[in-house]
């Protein structure tokens, strides 16, 4: 469904965010704001691959807090960012084990599990006092238990690889994603070809999204992609948060 304005929007965001990648993401926000990008869709992870929970440094909620201040958006990513047992055949276990490295939590989740799991986090988010209204799970994969369970408690939208979905018009948007793999030599090469020509293909698209993750920015030359990518979209598109793209959709 297009929107009804017919203007081009853009959303960044940065996902993985925990403890420790805090001050990598400082960086690229600050970064960003010379660029013409004021505000970032920050995917923050509370319990990252099942460590300490995040409201225990202090220091990272304390700047989380003055992010949100600054017009950041904050969104739930999952609880942990770590996948269970896979069910079904090579290519479930393919999606499970090699495209999201044992990472979709919620890729074949159950409802009360994805109930429960998301229910935590916004449990933890709200005691911190932190806004959220968004999730997206990781990897992008999300079971239909989970889109259930995410309807049932009220949030406001949840994305995939290439769609936005307002849940409480359950509208689905497309919105193509320019999403780098950083995770190998071969992977970064193959990103950095394959980046350009997506975005050739994606560039009228009403509403165009670039995901980074801290690895992404280790890279000085998929580093250097990502900002050029930036330079061309801010002064030609809208830039928003997802939750920011919701509301106006509900308008």
């Amino acid at each position: 469904m297009p929107l009804l304005s017919g203007e081009k929007y853009l959303v960044v965001s940065f996902h993985d965010l925990a403890p420790p990648c805090q001050d990598l993401c400082n960086e690229f926000i600050e970064t960003l704001r010379g660029l013409g990008i004021p505000r970032v869709s920050l995917l923050v992870v509370p319990k990252w691959h099942d460590g300490p929970w995040m409201t225990r440094d202090s220091r990272f909620t304390d700047w989380l807090l003055t992010q949100a201040e600054a017009g950041h958006e904050i969104v739930l990513h999952g609880l942990t960012h770590l996948g269970g047992p896979v069910r079904g055949g090579l290519i479930a276990h393919a999606v499970a084990r090699i495209y999201t490295a044992r990472e979709g939590e919620f890729y074949q989740i159950s409802y009360d599990e994805a109930n429960h799991r998301i229910s935590q986090g916004l449990d933890l988010f709200r005691r911190a006092g932190l806004p959220v209204e968004g999730f997206t799970a990781p990897a992008w994969l999300l079971s239909d238990n989970a889109r259930q369970a995410l309807k049932d408690l009220n949030m406001l939208y949840t994305t995939t690889w290439g769609t936005i979905e307002v849940l409480p018009v359950r509208r689905i948007y497309r919105a193509p994603v320019l999403a780098f793999s950083s995770r190998s030599r071969l992977r970064r090469w193959i990103s950095r070809l394959w980046i350009p020509v997506w975005f050739q293909l994606n560039r009228d698209a009403s509403i165009l999204r670039l995901a980074v993750h801290p690895i992404d920015l280790k890279y000085s030359a998929v580093r250097e992609t990502i900002y050029n990518l930036v330079r061309r979209l801010a002064p030609v598109r809208s830039v928003v948060t997802y939750a920011e793209l919701a509301r106006r959709i509900l308008e």
